[in-house]
């Protein structure tokens, strides 16, 4: 801890302190001339010193002689402040005495001198103590500032360490949902690849069975268009044979009327026939045509579940980044809160800093008060 020496001295208005710096400043700017001056002695120039230094209330040592000076041996520079008391106590004799004036006025100036001078100490001391017991305030003033800014430091500590706390845990939890986003967009991926492949697959299911029904379809259509064209062949030719029936019923009425009975007979057991196949093919069309409209209903919904997962999908990523830009604009906020804490808590180093450069200042003048 650096001390500064402090020195009282009187001025026009009262009394008051100057630290030693300063009057060695001010002695070396006004002697300036004279030290920077060759042809004087050094011993000269110590004693013009001394008496600056005594007329400003500080007693001369050949200490700060050579820090005014800037040179001088210690045993040079005592011997000159020797000599300097030595003809100042001289010259205050002379003083004390004045042979030219009566010894009755010298005792009585003497005596009024004297009391001059105790009443002088007397008001100096007041002052003294009114600044001893100003700067006792000052001192409990300081401590309640220190404990305050102590207090406050402690809870910008407490603040900035729930400050560090809460980006921690936001952070361990922006990690985590940055994960889980990872997480949810492979299984995103993955379920579009494999729901891609199965509409892929199923496409390709439908296409091959449309394909095969409408291959059987064609057949069917086929041999139901061969079946009329049986059946029509097989009315011609009854036409045919009815018209031969009626050359030949007139020749045998009774055996044609017995072979037309047969033939008719034959002819309708074959019509019941392709009746019949034709009946039955008209289903298995009908049941290929229902199963094809199921198949297309199968794929339609299919389709609509996968458009619905995959809304889903984006609406969840969609809110997950939405979760993600909120924590980074946290993140931000809690940086800049950070700063700003840091900010105050050096601002508020700095002033407890000059509070106890203060406070040292204010404990020196209170030593040198107490040693007066």
């Amino acid at each position: 801890m650096y001390y500064v020496t402090m020195y009282v001295i009187s001025n026009n208005y009262g009394y008051t302190m100057i630290d030693k710096i300063d009057i060695t400043e001010t002695i070396a700017k006004e002697l300036s001339i004279l030290i920077n001056n060759n042809e004087i002695k050094t011993p000269e120039k110590a004693k013009q010193v001394a008496g600056e230094l005594l007329r400003r209330g500080v007693q001369p040592t050949w200490r700060i002689i050579r820090e005014i000076l800037g040179t001088g041996s210690a045993s040079t520079l005592q011997n000159a402040v020797n000599l300097y008391w030595s003809e100042l106590g001289a010259h205050l004799d002379n003083l004390e005495k004045r042979p030219e004036l009566p010894k009755n006025l010298v005792k009585d100036f003497n005596n009024l001198w004297d009391k001059a001078l105790q009443i002088s100490e007397k008001k100096l001391e007041k002052r003294l103590s009114d600044a001893f017991e100003k700067a006792k305030e000052i001192e409990i003033t300081v401590n309640k500032e220190k404990e305050a800014l102590s207090a406050q430091l402690l809870e910008a500590n407490n603040c900035n360490i729930a400050n560090e706390n809460q980006l921690q845990s936001l952070q361990k939890d922006h990690h985590r949902q940055a994960e889980q986003l990872a997480t949810t967009k492979k299984e995103h991926t993955l379920l579009e690849s494999k729901l891609k492949e199965n509409k892929q697959d199923f496409a390709q299911q439908i296409k091959d069975e449309r394909n095969t029904h409408n291959e059987r379809y064609t057949t069917l259509q086929e041999s139901y268009y061969e079946i009329e064209k049986q059946k029509s062949q097989a009315q011609q030719t009854l036409a045919n044979e009815k018209s031969q029936q009626s050359m030949v019923e007139k020749q045998n009425k009774q055996s044609l009327s017995d072979l037309k009975q047969d033939r008719q007979l034959e002819l309708d057991r074959q019509a019941k026939q392709y009746d019949s196949m034709i009946s039955h093919y008209a289903s298995e069309i009908s049941h290929f045509k229902t199963k094809l409209d199921k198949a297309d209903a199968l794929y339609s919904l299919e389709n609509k579940k996968w458009q619905s997962h995959n809304e889903k999908s984006i609406l969840t990523l969609a809110d997950v980044q939405a979760q993600l830009m909120l924590m980074t604009q946290n993140n931000t906020r809690l940086e800049k809160e950070k700063t700003t804490q840091a900010q105050l808590l050096d601002k508020q180093l700095d002033d407890l800093q000059k509070i106890n450069k203060h406070s040292v200042k204010l404990e020196t003048r209170l030593e040198m008060l107490k040693k007066k």
